[in-house]
């Protein structure tokens, strides 16, 4: 259920499917970037003083965590369909950073993307002895939860209704493109 991969598109099929955007959604700029990036990029525009920290993307079913050393990322691991049962979700979360632990010691700082009810059992499960094992220390890590607070003074939300985090990131990586 643990995956890490690097993924690529032809070219010639990207510039098919960025014509195909631009006839529907009139618009003539069409980027294109993996999930992962988009978000290290918009955390790292947020978050310019961290140097260490990983990323936990728990947004959707598919859990993604990045893990930043000096401003770049050195690893991402990807659990797929982890929240549709959310008991075992940290457990799940457990064992991939434990596979990037393997490679890599694991920063103090975890910077979180996903609700409130998420965020609290990831903090409930990162107090668990057998989760702060794996920073070697008895501290647990520090773990900040991603709102659209953090991006406001990078992007700003003009229509009225809920925060929409998704596409406040996907605006402040335009913005820095």
């Amino acid at each position: 259920r643990i995956c890490s991969w690097v993924s690529s598109v032809a070219e010639h099929f990207s510039q098919e499917i960025a014509s195909g955007i631009r006839s529907l959604l009139h618009t003539t700029n069409v980027f294109f970037i993996a999930g992962s990036s988009l978000i290290f990029q918009a955390v790292r525009a947020a978050f310019p003083h961290e140097r260490d920290y990983l990323i936990l993307d728990a947004e959707t079913a598919d859990v993604s965590i990045a893990l930043v050393r000096a401003g770049t990322i050195v690893a991402v691991s990807h659990v797929k369909d982890v929240i549709e049962n959310e008991v075992h979700w940290p457990q799940e979360v457990h064992i991939a950073l434990k596979k990037i632990g393997q490679g890599f010691p694991l920063p103090h700082n975890v910077i979180m993307i996903g609700g409130e009810q998420r965020y609290a059992a990831l903090v409930r499960a990162l107090q668990n002895s057998a989760m702060t094992a794996l920073w070697l220390s008895k501290d647990a890590p520090s773990i900040r939860l991603l709102g659209t607070e953090h991006l406001s003074p990078h992007v700003r939300q003009t229509f009225e209704g809920a925060p929409d985090l998704p596409l406040a990131l996907m605006a402040l990586y335009a913005e820095r493109v």
